[in-house]
C-alpha cells in the first residue's frame, strides 16, 4: 500500500457540499477523500457535490478507475448531482470520463451562472 497523494478541502452549506483539490491523487488519496466525504454528509439526506480544483490536480489511472467506482457510494449516501469546475480543458475531460459511466447527474462549467442554474435545479425536487 502506498502512502495516500491528494490535498483537498471539504465544506458544507445546507444541501451543498464543495470540495477543493490542489494536488495530484492516487487511489489512496482517493479513498482518504471518500472516507472523509461520506462521514461529513452522514446527516444530509440529500446534497450536490460541487468541486473546484487547481491546475496541478490530476490522477492516476489506477485512481481514476477507483474513482469511478466509488461514484456508486455517492448515490447511495445522499448525492443528487455533481458540478465540477477546473481550470483546463485536461481535468475537463478527465471529470467528463470519470461521471460518464455514472447516473449521477454532471456539470462541468466555469460559468457561475450556469453551475447555480444547475444545482438549483438538482435540489428544488427536495426544498419545501
Amino acid at each position: 500500500m502506498n502512502d495516500p497523494h491528494g490535498n483537498y478541502s471539504i465544506k458544507i452549506e445546507g444541501s451543498r457540499v464543495y470540495a477543493h483539490a490542489d494536488a495530484p491523487f492516487n487511489t489512496e488519496g482517493i479513498s482518504l477523500f471518500f472516507d472523509d466525504l461520506s462521514h461529513q454528509v452522514k446527516h444530509l439526506d440529500h446534497w450536490v457535490l460541487i468541486s473546484s480544483a487547481t491546475a496541478d490536480v490530476g490522477a492516476t489511472p489506477e485512481a481514476v478507475n477507483f474513482y469511478n467506482d466509488k461514484l456508486a457510494l455517492l448515490a447511495q449516501i445522499g448525492c443528487v448531482g455533481a458540478v465540477a469546475t477546473v481550470p483546463n480543458r485536461m481535468l475537463a475531460h478527465l471529470i467528463k470520463k470519470i461521471y460518464d459511466a455514472s447516473a449521477i447527474p454532471q456539470l462541468t462549467s466555469d460559468n457561475p451562472e450556469e453551475v447555480e442554474s444547475f444545482v438549483r435545479a438538482l435540489l428544488a425536487p427536495y426544498e419545501s
